[in-house]
């Protein structure tokens, strides 16, 4: 299901729009879908860091926030220096939430 949203964007960015889908030969709602679709993952992986950090939610949590493996998050902890602040609980949640069957 899609839903459409209208923004304006200065028209430095609708002319990198524009170059970007003509040199990845794609048309402007693609690329823009495209654009958006990263930016909303980077935005999830900081949210997520954000409360990882403020020890608002487990590592576990965080990962399903940011839509990523527990792996990756660890990673990102790592990437950007977030003590890691573990308990036998999250441990617990961890493990359930790695070996949760789908």
């Amino acid at each position: 299901m899609s839903t459409n949203i209208v923004a304006r964007v200065p028209e430095d960015i609708a002319g990198d729009i524009v170059f970007f889908a003509q040199q990845e030969q794609v048309d402007k709602s693609t690329e823009i879908r495209t654009l958006l679709a990263q930016a909303m993952q980077e935005k999830r992986k900081s949210y997520a860091l954000l409360k990882y950090q403020q020890r608002e939610v487990t590592l576990a949590k965080a990962a399903k926030i940011a839509r990523v493996p527990v792996a990756e998050m660890l990673r990102l902890t790592v990437i950007n220096k977030i003590p890691l602040h573990y308990t036998e609980k999250d441990l617990r949640e961890d493990f359930a939430a790695v070996f949760e069957r789908k």
